[in-house]
């Protein structure tokens, strides 16, 4: 990559942080699409394998038929799913207010997925009984644009949405999430089908939201070390929020199944981690003296996944090796 193409980079993400990405099409070359594709579209997908790794653990299978990726961009989400289920008997119908994105969105799976059926939307298209993938659109809505998306997707039989793990690109999700619950079986990331612990008024500094891990070359390949340099963005740190929803029937999870969220606070004796279960949102304990395995777990920055622990009122004492569905 020259000096142009930094340049350009640096462009689109201003763009991002000027909260103006999403007032009109703002691809102005493939070019762009191809510098975007290649780097940020890059960390998006290392988000969207964390979250299809998550599905794995609880046994989903994506349902035959249509995969709608709504404002789709580059096009990461739709191939990230279409790979990881190493499938191309599904149809992809992309949508974005971009052509020029939906063309290299188009060109990109058709050559990654020769035998794929891709087709491009500009309308909003029907969204009934299709599998529909919204990948970092939420800032870019407004409240009733969110409001209105959701009213559309309740059509759908699946729903897979990943957004950055923000305060403010959570709570968004979670309003999704209230939208959208009564229609859907919930897969993830809940364990359980109640409200959303999240919305009482203890919880308010909390937000839903989790860390995925970037593949080793994002700290060996020298282009990702100039990406960093160039933009000052920590590879390392790859927070995200999400919400898979199914109208299928799901087997639920066992019943005092709980995932953490986000990190766990650290210190020198004992370990604070917020836990999620069909009993709300909590703040729990774990001694570093009475559960060494777990405070090394957690120290680690470990991602845990879905866990029934034994608990003695807010102290976790172990996370027995079981299976949780």
């Amino acid at each position: 990559m020259n000096t142009h193409d930094w340049n350009l980079l640096q462009n689109i993400r201003q763009k991002y942080l000027d909260g103006t990405a999403g007032k009109h099409d703002y691809w102005e070359s493939t070019a762009e699409l191809e510098l975007y594709n290649n780097t940020f579209a890059q960390r998006i997908g290392w988000k969207w394998e964390y979250v299809l790794s998550q599905l794995d653990n609880v046994h989903w299978q994506l349902p035959n038929g249509t995969i709608i990726d709504y404002g789709c961009g580059s096009g990461i989400a739709g191939r990230k799913i279409l790979e990881h289920f190493s499938t191309e008997e599904q149809r992809l119908l992309l949508h974005d207010r971009s052509n020029r994105a939906m063309e290299f969105s188009q060109q990109a799976a058709q050559t990654q997925f020769p035998n794929l059926s891709v087709e491009c939307s500009a309308p909003i298209p029907n969204f009934s009984q299709a599998t529909v993938v919204i990948s970092h659109v939420i800032t870019e809505l407004s409240e009733e644009q969110i409001k209105s998306l959701c009213i559309q997707v309740q059509s759908a039989q699946c729903v897979l949405w990943v957004e950055p793990g923000t305060y403010v690109a959570s709570r968004a999700l979670l309003h999704a999430h209230q939208l959208l619950k009564s229609q859907f079986n919930v897969i993830a990331p809940c364990t359980h089908q109640e409200s959303c612990g999240m919305n009482t008024s203890t919880n308010k500094r909390h937000w839903c939201h989790f860390f995925a891990t970037p593949p080793e070359e994002a700290f060996t390949d020298r282009n990702w070390s100039r990406f960093t340099e160039e933009t000052g963005i920590d590879l390392s740190d790859l927070p995200l929020s999400y919400l898979v929803l199914d109208k299928r029937p799901t087997i639920p999870y066992k019943p005092d199944s709980m995932r953490f969220i986000a990190r766990a606070d650290v210190q020198k004796y004992d370990a604070i981690v917020v836990g999620c279960s069909a009993t709300g949102v909590k703040d729990y304990v774990v001694s570093k003296r009475t559960s060494p395995e777990v405070y090394k777990l957690l120290k680690k920055g470990n991602d845990v996944g879905v866990v029934t622990p034994d608990i003695r009122g807010r102290e976790i004492l172990s996370l027995p090796d079981d299976n949780n569905t």
